[in-house]
């Protein structure tokens, strides 16, 4: 039992090192590449849940070194607010301009998807017209009653991307 606690840090911190290592490789798309800030909480939780989380983590200098970069970013200036005064604020806003992908291999832009958790746990599906994608996020245009356009941000692994048709 105890190898199964191990084996699943090993592989979060190895392919969270992987961007890092792949520099010198003939893949100019991930040269020199960061590994998305939307992973740090993967090595926070390592580092702070797991006992063996630090000393894991020390085989990984490079990954160490990014977790610190990412950290010294802090984490900015909450202010509070009620969940009316958030819906305003969504409702007020614009998504950015689209940003795709030209070597997305599905070709994505523009076409409407359903995003759905891979795992059955009852989540529904969000459905829209992709608004930006790349290798490691989806980004759909979705219509919501209370607050009109918003884009909803997804990561690609651990999500189900499908096409759906118009009708």
């Amino acid at each position: 039992m105890a190898s199964g606690h191990v084996k699943v840090p090993h592989q979060q911190a190895e392919h969270m090192a992987a961007p890092t290592s792949t520099a010198s490789t003939s893949n100019k798309s991930l040269a020199n590449r960061e590994p998305s800030t939307h992973g740090y909480y993967l090595i926070w939780f390592v580092r702070g849940r797991w006992s063996g989380g630090p000393e894991l983590l020390t085989e990984f200098p490079s990954l160490e070194a990014w977790e610190t970069r990412v950290d010294d970013i802090g984490h900015g200036t909450p202010t509070e607010m009620t969940a009316a005064e958030a819906l305003d604020v969504a409702r007020a806003a614009e998504p950015a301009p689209p940003l795709a992908d030209p070597t997305d291999p599905q070709s994505l832009a523009g076409r409407r998807v359903a995003v759905v958790p891979d795992v059955d746990g009852g989540d529904p599906e969000v459905t829209g017209l992709v608004h930006g994608c790349d290798r490691e996020s989806i980004a759909i245009r979705h219509e919501n009653p209370r607050i009109g356009h918003v884009s909803v941000h997804f990561p690609r692994v651990g999500y189900r991307v499908t096409l759906v048709e118009d009708t």
